[in-house]
């Protein structure tokens, strides 16, 4: 498997959308947070796939689909039609 490396300006986008869940978190009401409070857990794939410039589930579904889209195609290049 190719490894896809992220170029600056994702990495740069997933550190501030993982800083965004957090400070979400933060300045929530003060209330029952429920749910709201997984986003720090969340938030840290991606902030660490930015630090680190790879991203693994990225690279997974590319390759999935790289791998579905070969299958489709060798599917219709496969077939010939038989005429009696």
């Amino acid at each position: 498997m190719k490894i896809n490396e992220l170029n600056v300006m994702q990495r740069v986008n997933r550190v501030l959308i993982g800083a965004v869940m957090i400070i979400a978190t933060m300045v929530a009401p003060i209330a029952p947070l429920g749910l709201l409070a997984l986003l720090p857990l969340i938030a840290t794939y991606p902030i660490f796939a930015g630090m680190f410039g790879y991203d693994p589930l990225t690279s997974y579904l590319e390759h999935e689909a790289g791998k579905a889209i070969h299958r489709v195609a060798g599917y219709h290049g496969e077939h010939t039609p038989r005429h009696s």
